[in-house]
């Protein structure tokens, strides 16, 4: 098997998972894409979401596990939105 075919089965295989859990691949040529984010220097090329895509749009706080998202979502429930992010290595 060729290095591409092992790359492709890889991102055929997570992109099996993904969906299995509910999620979706979300790129930057998409409307729903975080404008926000298109503005920083080198933004993904692919979000991987689960949940309203929608709340992307919204002001929020971001976080590097469920700790900083438990912080935020303790407050009074305004107009931010926590966002947890995960890597690929973590339960999606």
């Amino acid at each position: 098997m060729s290095r591409m075919d092992r790359a492709r089965a890889a991102a055929e295989n997570e992109a099996k998972r993904i969906a299995e859990a509910g999620g979706i691949f979300l790129t930057r040529e998409e409307a729903a894409y975080p404008e926000r984010l298109l503005e920083i220097y080198d933004p993904p090329a692919v979000l991987w979401v689960r949940g309203d895509v929608a709340l992307l749009a919204r002001p929020g706080i971001a976080g590097g596990g469920d700790a900083a998202a438990d912080a935020v979502r303790s407050g009074d429930g305004g107009d931010v939105v926590a966002r947890s992010g995960a890597s690929a290595d973590d339960d999606f």
